[in-house]
C-alpha cells in the first residue's frame, strides 16, 4: 500500500519550501543591493514620462469630474437622455472628450499665464540689475574719493582698502587659474549633461501629457480592473477594506491638493492687492511667487517672501522690508483664517505632525516631498490610529484621545482622573501607589512570585506521621529551640503520668 501524506503535511511542506525560498531571496537581495538599486534607478528613469502622466492625470481629474458632473451630464439629463444607459455609450465618450479638452485647456492657460507673468518681469529685473552696475561702481568711486578727502593726507585707510582689494584680486585669479581652468572640460561636460537633462525632461513631460490623456479617457476602466484584481485575490471583507482605504487616501490627497491650490490663488490675489496699495516694485511678480510657493505648507510663504524681497532689494531696499512685513501679516491671516476655512480637516493631522512630515519628506524628496508629504503622512497616521482603535475596542477600552489625556490610569477598564488619583494617594490606597510606580512594583511582585515558587520547589517533602522529629542543634534559630524544649517537657510529663505506680502493690 502506497503512503500518501495528509493535507496538513502537504501544507507544512509547502510553507517550509516557500519560507526557504523567501529567505534565500532576502539573503541575495541583502548582498546585492547596489546592482538592484542601479537597476531600479534605470527603470525609474525609463518610466519617468509615465509617472509624469499619472501625476498630470491625477491633478486634472477634479476638473474633468467637475465639468462632467456639474455641466455636461445635467445638460443631457435635462434633454431626457439616460446618460448611463448601455445604448448611450457614444454620448458618454463624447462627454469625456469635451471634459478632457476643457481640463487641458484650463491647465494650459493657467501655466502659460503664470510663465507670461514671471519670465518678462524676471528678465526686466535682471536687466535693471545689469544697468545698475555702472551706478554702483560710480557710488563706490565717490565713496573712495570722499574717504580720501576726509583722510587729509592720512593714507592708512586707503592703504588698507588697497591691500584688501589686492588680496581679493589675487584670490580670484588663483581660483580661476587653479580651479576653473584645469576643470574646464568637466564644467563643459556638466553643462552638457544639464542641457541633456533639460531636454530629457521636456520629452518626458510631452510623453506624460499623452499618457495623462489616455488615463483620463480610461480612468473608469482602470478603476474597474483594479477592483476586479482585488476581489479576485482577497476575500470579500478584506477587499472591501482595501477599496475603502484607497478611497480614503484619494480623498485625503485630492482634498489637500485642491484646497492648497485654491488657498494659494487667494493668497496670491491678496498679495497683489496689498503690494499694489503699498507701491511695491514688481508687485505682480512677487505676488505670483508668494502664491506659487504657498502650495508648500508652513515654509512656502516664507520662501516666496525671501525670493521676492531679493528682487525688490535691487531697486528699493526699504520697500523690501515693507514687503517682508506684509507677507508675515498675510501668512498669519492665511494660517488662522483662510487656511482653516478652505482646508478644514482635510488631513486630520496636528500641527506638529504637519511640520514633521514636511521636514522628513522634504529632506528625502525635495520640493515634491514637501508638497505631498503632508497627505502621505496623514494616510499613515490614520492607518496607525485605526489599528490602535481596533485593539482598544477588542479590550472594551475607550478610543477617544481626550479621555487618555485627562486620566491618570485605568482601573478595571475605567479611566481614573487625576483628582481621583490624588485622593487615593492622600488616603494611602495601595492601588495608587502601584499606579505611581507601576513598573517597579510589578518587577518586585514578579521576583517575589519567582522566589516563592523556587522555595516551594526546593522545600523537602513533609515527613510521615511515624517519623522521628528533626533534631534541633545549637545553630538552630531561638524560636525552634524554644519550641523543641516545650515539646520535650510535654513528652516527659505525659510519660510520667503514663508510668504505673508499683508502691501500693509492694505494700499489699
Amino acid at each position: 500500500m502506497k503512503y500518501r501524506p495528509d493535507k496538513n503535511q502537504i501544507t507544512w511542506a509547502m510553507t517550509l519550501f516557500f519560507t526557504c525560498i523567501a529567505l534565500a531571496v532576502a539573503i541575495y537581495l541583502l548582498f546585492h543591493l547596489g546592482p538592484i538599486f542601479t537597476w531600479l534607478k534605470k527603470v525609474m528613469d525609463i518610466l519617468q514620462g509615465v509617472f509624469y502622466g499619472i501625476v498630470i492625470a491625477y491633478v486634472l481629474s477634479p476638473i474633468v469630474n467637475l465639468t462632467e458632473q456639474k455641466w455636461l451630464i445635467p445638460y443631457y439629463e435635462n434633454k431626457g437622455v439616460l446618460f448611463y444607459a448601455p445604448e448611450n455609450r457614444t454620448i458618454r465618450g463624447r462627454t469625456r472628450i469635451i471634459s478632457v479638452v476643457i481640463a487641458i485647456f484650463v491647465a494650459t492657460v493657467m501655466l502659460t499665464g503664470l510663465l507670461g507673468i514671471v519670465i518678462p518681469q524676471l528678465i526686466q529685473s535682471i536687466t535693471v540689475l545689469l544697468n545698475s552696475v555702472p551706478s554702483y561702481l560710480d557710488n563706490v568711486n565717490n565713496w573712495i574719493n570722499q574717504m580720501q578727502a576726509v583722510s587729509d593726507g592720512n593714507n592708512e585707510i586707503l592703504n588698507e582698502l588697497q591691500e584688501y582689494y589686492n588680496s581679493i584680486s589675487s584670490e580670484l585669479l588663483n581660483f580661476i587659474n587653479r580651479q576653473v581652468m584645469p576643470n574646464m572640460n568637466r564644467i563643459v561636460q556638466g553643462l552638457t549633461d544639464y542641457l541633456a537633462g533639460f531636454i530629457s525632461m521636456i520629452v518626458n513631460l510631452f510623453i506624460g501629457i499623452i499618457v495623462s490623456v489616455y488615463l483620463l479617457f480610461s480612468k473608469e476602466h482602470f478603476s474597474g480592473g483594479a477592483k476586479k484584481i482585488t476581489y479576485g485575490i482577497f476575500r470579500e471583507e478584506t477587499a472591501n477594506q482595501i477599496i475603502a482605504d484607497c478611497r480614503f487616501i484619494h480623498k485625503t490627497f485630492i482634498g489637500f491638493l485642491v484646497g492648497k491650490i485654491i488657498d494659494s490663488i487667494i493668497i496670491g490675489l491678496l498679495c497683489y492687492i496689498g503690494t499694489s496699495i503699498l507701491g511695491t516694485p514688481y508687485a505682480l511678480l512677487v505676488s505670483v511667487l508668494v502664491g506659487v510657493t504657498n502650495i508648500v505648507p508652513v515654509f512656502g510663504p516664507y520662501i516666496g517672501a525671501v525670493i521676492g524681497s531679493l528682487f525688490i532689494l535691487i531697486i528699493q531696499p526699504i520697500e523690501a522690508v515693507k514687503f517682508v512685513l506684509f507677507v508675515l501679516v498675510l501668512q498669519q491671516l492665511d494660517g488662522n483664517v483662510i487656511g482653516p476655512m478652505i482646508l478644514g480637516g482635510s488631513t486630520g493631522l496636528p500641527s506638529f505632525w504637519v511640520l514633521f512630515s514636511i521636514v522628513l519628506f522634504g529632506g528625502l524628496f525635495g520640493i515634491p516631498g514637501m508638497i505631498l508629504g503632508v497627505p502621505l503622512f496623514a494616510c499613515f497616521h490614520a492607518a496607525v490610529r485605526r489599528f490602535n482603535d481596533a485593539l482598544l475596542k477588542s479590550r472594551n477600552l475607550p478610543t477617544d484621545q481626550y479621555t487618555y489625556s485627562r486620566m491618570a490610569y485605568l482601573k478595571n477598564g475605567r479611566p481614573v482622573s487625576f483628582e481621583e488619583s490624588r485622593e487615593e494617594t492622600e488616603n494611602g490606597n495601595p492601588k495608587e501607589e502601584s499606579a505611581d510606580n507601576t513598573l517597579g512594583i510589578r518587577l518586585v511582585n514578579l521576583f517575589k512570585r519567582i522566589g516563592s515558587r523556587n522555595a516551594e520547589t526546593d522545600a523537602p517533602a513533609d515527613p510521615p506521621a511515624s517519623a522521628e522529629p528533626q533534631a534541633v542543634t545549637r545553630n538552630s534559630p531561638p524560636a525552634e529551640q524554644e519550641k523543641a524544649e516545650a515539646g520535650e517537657t510535654e513528652a516527659a510529663e505525659d510519660k510520667k503520668q503514663a508510668k504505673p505506680d508499683h508502691s501500693h502493690d509492694s505494700m499489699a
